[in-house]
């Protein structure tokens, strides 16, 4: 068996994007281009995009919809 890693990520004789698939994740957050998480429902994909923006206020967070690649729109609560 050969080690995959990808983004701090490490699997064994597999992809990434087989695992996410797997465990039924539909959104996945950015931060400045760098994937940082994947949820599987809209509502805690928002609210963890929102608290990331909280946390890195000058950072660009960006939440995808995996099944289409659409960009979510989310109102940036708290950022100045």
């Amino acid at each position: 068996m050969h080690e995959i890693k990808h983004d701090g990520y490490r699997l064994m004789g597999g992809t990434l994007l087989m695992a996410i698939a797997a465990s039924g994740a539909h959104f996945e957050i950015k931060v400045d281009d760098v994937i940082r998480s994947h949820r599987d429902e809209r509502h805690t994909a928002i609210e963890a995009a929102r608290f990331l923006q909280q946390r890195n206020p000058g950072a660009k967070i960006a939440v995808t919809d995996m099944r289409d690649g659409s960009a979510v729109s989310f109102d940036q609560r708290g950022s100045s």
